[in-house]
């Protein structure tokens, strides 16, 4: 086999004759055979390794189609030294050899307007690999074999679509950014580091049309080649059956990753910054990026909180985590009590006391997969119960009101919070607020039991200040007076008054009221 080195000229001539609008057109030169098909179709040209043939530093070669080595049974070989650009996939049937020659300079362009694919039998090495495939997020470069990069990886528009069986690995040294948009690797990557310091791993990850990149820093006390292998998953990292730390309520519902190293030596240390961005689904935006938390599963069943700082800005920003020694899922977190975030855009969440009872009022501007809500209420602002449960919307992109009383408050200081539960069980919590119940009327009552079955004769749990009369009248949903009787209630608390048991109310909704000293008191009744 002879080494053909191709000067500028003759590349030149070649490629004009080639690009001759004919209905057919078949081209042997130096060992690579161009072949291209009826008017302005693509050209393939095949290496079949009659020659290594030489790209000189400075040239540019532009083939309007695809490259395949040992088209017909020889291995075939280019010495890239300039730039190759190609609009086609890269198909690498050698037996064992690369299809570029190892070097120290060398540019591949992938700026195919369809789908491209690099496959064959053989790994196939890039020294720098340029990504610039306008097809489309849906399209872009499939690893039909794995590739390896060796200098650079430039990331403009397409995506580089991998598996774990069709891997890129950028070797040690490498560099890429973290990508962008529209430009990204949809999969599982490899970056190697080797050296006995600290270095910045630009992981440009994305899924389904989604950009979520990370920027991987490990610390080594030696010098020796370690792989990281990591990967975006869009999915709820709530499913993956970690318990939560008491720090956080949730983990995303849109997105984790899985960082794995290829050892567990000579680690000192590594840090990982997630970024975020405003096009995040409607239940993973950043509303409140001091509240956000970084979370990494333990690898026994838990999330530990690796939050160190805050996140950058709402909206689009990023969030650093604090050191760790081991490899495992990662998460954007939300602590308790802020809104990172919720399946519903949350506008306002109230609770308010109202003579004997709380008022409590939220509304929503959109709602997705919403079940219903749960209020909750604690005396410390930890243990929680639920005191009432809500309908929810389902799905629905305008502005809801909703409202619901606490019937019986808690006297000082207590917390209340909406629990959102979607149709599949996840749930989400929202902002505690404080509400302080010191009631001033001389006349409370409560009624017990509420609800209550029909056939049964609820009673009134009355407390006073003073022995004083008191008008009690039941009315139904229309208004109608159904009982009214006269009692006396005792000074104190406790003091029971029985609603006519012969006077069986049946089901429906009623209201309660007790006057006295010119103010009435009205409580719901529900008979089931």
């Amino acid at each position: 086999m002879f080494l053909w080195k191709l000067k500028n000229k003759a590349i030149d001539l070649l490629f004009d004759m080639l690009q001759i609008k004919l209905h057919y057109c078949f081209a042997y030169i130096l060992g690579i055979i161009f072949l291209c098909h009826p008017l302005n179709a693509q050209l393939i040209a095949y290496n079949d390794g009659l020659a290594v043939v030489t790209v000189a530093s400075g040239t540019l070669i532009t083939i309007q189609g695809g490259l395949t080595s040992k088209q017909n049974g020889v291995d075939g070989q280019i010495d890239n030294q300039g730039t190759i650009q190609l609009t086609g996939s890269v198909i690498n049937n050698n037996s064992s050899a690369n299809i570029f020659l190892t070097s120290v300079s060398g540019t591949v362009i992938l700026n195919g307007t369809s789908m491209q694919n690099i496959g064959g039998s053989v790994v196939s090495d890039f020294y720098s690999l340029n990504i610039n495939n306008t097809s489309g997020l849906s399209n872009g470069i499939t690893l039909d074999k794995s590739i390896t990069v060796t200098n650079t990886l430039d990331l403009n528009t397409g995506v580089i679509n991998t598996s774990s069986a069709n891997i890129i690995t950028l070797n040690d040294g490498a560099t890429t950014s973290i990508g962008n948009d529209s430009s990204y690797i949809d999969g599982p990557m490899n970056y190697k580091m080797g050296i006995a310091s600290s270095r910045t791993l630009n992981m440009p990850l994305g899924k389904n049309n989604d950009w979520r990149p990370v920027e991987l820093t490990p610390t080594h006390s030696a010098s020796t080649v370690y792989t990281y292998t990591s990967e975006l998953f869009n999915g709820d990292a709530n499913n993956l059956g970690n318990t939560l730390p008491g720090t956080f309520d949730h983990v995303s519902h849109l997105h984790y990753y899985q960082i794995s190293r290829s050892s567990v030596s000579d680690l000192t240390g590594a840090v990982i910054k997630i970024y975020y961005s405003a096009t995040n689904g409607t239940d993973d935006k950043v509303l409140d990026s001091p509240n956000l938390g970084v979370a990494k599963s333990n690898g026994s069943g838990g999330w530990v909180d690796y939050t160190s700082g805050a996140g950058s800005a709402n909206g689009t920003g990023s969030i650093t985590s604090a050191s760790f020694t081991s490899f495992s899922h990662f998460s954007l977190a939300n602590k308790i009590g802020s809104n990172n975030p919720l399946p519903i855009e949350l506008l306002m969440f109230s609770a308010k006391p109202n003579k004997s009872v709380v008022d409590i009022n939220w509304s929503t501007a959109t709602e997705i997969n919403n079940d219903y809500f749960t209020i909750e209420r604690s005396s410390d602002g930890l243990n929680f119960e639920s005191i009432a449960k809500v309908a929810g919307a389902g799905n629905s992109s305008k502005k809801l009101n909703y409202s619901t009383i606490d019937q019986k408050p808690l006297m000082g200081v207590s917390y209340y919070r909406l629990r959102q539960t979607d149709y599949d069980g996840k749930y989400k919590h929202s902002d505690l607020v404080a509400v302080e119940f010191n009631p001033s009327e001389t006349l409370l009552f409560t009624i017990y039991p509420n609800p209550a079955s029909a056939g049964e004769a609820p009673q009134l749990k009355f407390n006073s200040d003073e022995t004083k009369n008191v008008l009690v009248v039941v009315f139904d949903a229309d208004g109608k007076e159904v009982f009214s009787k006269v009692t006396i209630v005792e000074k104190g608390p406790d003091q029971v008054v029985a609603i006519d048991p012969s006077n069986i109310l049946p089901a429906g909704i009623y209201v309660i009221s007790a006057s006295s000293d010119n103010t009435m008191y009205r409580q719901k009744l529900i008979i089931k």
